[in-house]
């Protein structure tokens, strides 16, 4: 988790760079994609990508991979997509309902 946040804010300190995509895509694979909820330390590890997360990716990306996950693992998606929700940094009132809905 140390790693993880410490090698995330060096690369979000500049907003175009091209790494910022792959650590999105790494919290995919390692957080939502997790059979097994992520320990409370790895999950805050992950907030300087969350905190970076926008809109767009979140209801194009992020929100149907939630879903569907959970069908998938519900357990894990139950600790994890609360702390999604608190520590992302965009107005959610236009994936509101998409968002609370599976929940």
């Amino acid at each position: 988790g140390i790693l993880i946040a410490a090698l995330a804010r060096e690369v979000l300190k500049k907003a175009d760079s091209p790494s910022r995509s792959t650590l999105v895509e790494l919290y995919q694979k390692h957080v939502l994609e997790a059979k097994v909820a992520p320990p409370t330390r790895s999950l805050e590890g992950w907030a300087p990508v969350v905190a970076a997360i926008t809109a767009e990716e979140f209801s194009k990306t992020l929100l149907p991979l939630a879903v569907r996950m959970s069908k998938r693992q519900p357990a894990a998606v139950s600790q994890y997509f609360p702390y999604l929700i608190l520590h992302s940094k965009f107005d959610y009132s236009s994936c509101a309902k998409e968002a609370l809905e599976p929940m």
